[in-house]
């Protein structure tokens, strides 16, 4: 009974199965393959020559850009809330269970610089100036001096989802399950407002607008300068990753797959480009005149302005980060820890 029971336990995930000779045909060959951890976890960084992570197995990874080595791994006090943040040579990091922390890694070793215990974070952080912005599941707003790892002040916030966005040099925007509020890097509140609607992402800047997506499959846009609705559009349901804008476009994906176009001036409803299969796991990505969609079923789409799919690869599912652009190269990470740096020849 004990070993049926173990064997019952046993992570076992079958391979994807290869795409039909059709449909990857234009897909863009593999220039290296890496398998590390489980599944990385937020938006992945790099500086052009080393990709680093985090992963739900509870360590952090740097790998060599280039060829896909591993450089370093770094053991993490427990599982990451996100993905990693980078300033310089330094990479940050909040663990949730045994105990909230945050952590400073020096890029180069992995080696950590400084730990300090918080309240467990909520999502993702940001960096604004000196201080790290990092909501916890309480609802506080904690700010983190960077340099030695202290806290400098706790604002009582509310839930928060999102990632705090960074308004220029001195403020960050907030938005809780029903706010949205500038905080300074001292942490004193600037502005607040009434939310259009829960954010899960935050939203993009796009000239004096701010577009995003809320659960109430809506999507949004604000003024900057007041945080007043400019326009508002609904779709068939919640938006829940990032908004993508080009030049005078923005695109976004529902929960359930459908990827919408629509114009910043707001003046036309949403058109609806493309319905994938699969709930979408990933935000809209503009890549070289394409738009990158990745699936739950571990397919990464690209698809032209008229949502026709150009070509398509496949990879352990979901789709687990958005796809990270490397010149005209592609990172792209699957959900069992697989990375694949794909190459479109010209």
């Amino acid at each position: 009974m004990l070993m049926a029971v173990n064997a019952a336990c046993v992570s076992f995930r079958a391979p994807p199965a290869p795409l039909p000779a059709t449909e990857a045909a234009r897909a863009p060959g593999a220039a290296w393959r890496a398998t590390l951890g489980r599944r990385a976890l937020g938006t992945p960084v790099t500086d052009g020559a080393t990709l680093w992570f985090a992963g739900v197995d509870r360590f952090a990874y740097a790998l060599d850009l280039a060829s896909g080595r591993l450089r370093w791994k770094q053991r993490l006090l427990g599982p990451p809330v996100s993905g990693l943040l980078r300033a310089g040579g330094t990479l940050f990091v909040a663990t949730a269970r045994p105990e909230g922390t945050v952590a400073a890694l020096d890029a180069e070793t992995g080696r950590p610089r400084w730990r300090v215990k918080t309240l467990e974070a909520a999502g993702p952080m940001a960096l604004l100036g000196r201080t790290l912005l990092i909501p916890t599941r309480d609802g506080t707003l904690l700010g983190v001096d960077t340099a030695q790892g202290r806290i400098r002040w706790r604002h009582p916030a509310g839930v928060v989802r999102a990632a705090p966005l960074v308004l220029g040099t001195d403020a960050a925007l907030v938005a809780t399950a029903d706010s949205l509020f500038l905080v300074g890097e001292d942490g004193r509140v600037r502005f607040a407002r009434r939310a259009p609607g829960a954010l899960l992402a935050p939203p993009v800047r796009a000239g004096d607008l701010l577009v995003g997506g809320t659960t109430d499959s809506l999507v949004v846009a604000l003024r900057v300068a007041d945080l007043a609705e400019a326009w508002r559009h609904h779709v068939d349901a919640p938006v829940t990753r990032l908004v993508a804008v080009a030049g005078d476009t923005a695109w976004a994906v529902s929960r359930i797959g459908t990827v919408y176009r629509l114009g910043l001036d707001g003046a036309a409803p949403p058109v609806a480009m493309a319905t994938l299969r699969w709930p979408a796991s990933t935000g809209p990505v503009p890549f070289g005149g394409l738009l990158l969609v990745g699936g739950a079923d571990g397919v990464l789409r690209a698809l032209d302005a008229a949502g026709v799919e150009h070509w398509r690869v496949q990879q352990w599912r979901p789709i687990a980060a958005e796809p990270l652009a490397v010149g005209s190269d592609l990172v792209v990470f699957g959900g069992n820890g697989d990375i694949v740096r794909y190459h479109q020849e010209p």
